[in-house]
């Protein structure tokens, strides 16, 4: 009896260990913040992220505040799995998208003056730039904190010349 407890105990630590590669995985999650919070699967874990999970699909959550929230599925398979995050805030994001170019109007960023650079081509100006204003709040742009250079173009808001 003895012989077969031999044969049965290693048997079952093997497939326990095979069982447990197979079910679960290392995850290693980094953002460029760090000490945040996130969620995998609604459940609150720190930033960076190093731990267990079951292997399959997963939820990440990444909400901080004045940045864009990240919500993706997260595919972990056996073995390791190592995640970069790299969270932009509305400003960034917004800048990736200058120069902005309508009929009406171009928005710019100056990196060095650290500024927007509004140029308003058409009249109504007043209405134009209330609706470049929009623009930027709909973008998550804070009008009143963020520095803004108006502009218009000769012959618009009574400007003259070049």
């Amino acid at each position: 009896m003895n012989k077969k407890l031999l044969f049965i105990v290693p048997t079952l630590i093997i497939v326990l260990l095979i069982t447990n590669f197979f079910l679960f995985a290392s995850v290693s999650i980094n953002t460029n913040l760090n000490d945040i919070s996130g969620y995998i699967d609604d459940k609150e874990v720190s930033l960076p992220y190093k731990g267990f999970l079951k292997t399959g699909y997963h939820n990440l959550n990444i909400l901080v505040d004045g940045y864009i929230p990240i919500n993706e599925a997260l595919k972990i398979k056996p073995g390791q799995n190592k995640k970069e995050i790299f969270l932009k805030t509305y400003k960034e994001s917004y800048i990736e998208k200058t120069p902005y170019v309508t009929d009406d109007f171009e928005i710019d960023y100056n990196r060095a003056g650290d500024f927007f650079y509004v140029l308003i081509k058409n009249e109504p100006y007043e209405e134009i730039k209330a609706s470049v204003t929009k623009e930027l709040q709909k973008n998550n742009i804070d009008t009143i904190k963020e520095k803004i250079v108006w502009d218009s173009v000769a012959g618009v808001n009574n400007k003259v010349g070049p």
